[in-house]
């Protein structure tokens, strides 16, 4: 077993954990608000938005994978533990 950056355990075939990975690809910190989360995906939507890139079809599929990813990996932080299949974190009633 290896151990992530954040000190949580990982399986041997990997360094992180899915939410350090998920924040390497936004760019963000372990330490990171739900709030700024949200502002680096907006950030690398307009960034990387396929449309951008009518004039090269190269760089729109690859605009196109780069976005997949960052969306996976914002839903992957914003959604709750339990939807991941993490019980991890408490969960609030509202």
């Amino acid at each position: 077993m290896n151990i992530c950056s954040c000190g949580k355990l990982v399986d041997e075939t990997s360094t992180q954990c899915p939410r350090c990975a998920a924040l390497q690809v936004l760019g963000l910190e372990t330490d990171t608000t739900e709030t700024e989360i949200r502002s680096a995906y907006r950030l690398l939507f307009k960034t990387w938005q396929p449309d951008r890139f009518q004039g090269d079809q190269k760089l729109k599929e690859a605009a196109e994978e780069k976005l997949k990813e960052i969306t996976s990996a914002f839903e992957f932080l914003t959604s709750t533990s339990i939807q991941r299949g993490m019980p991890d974190r408490p969960q609030h009633e509202a």
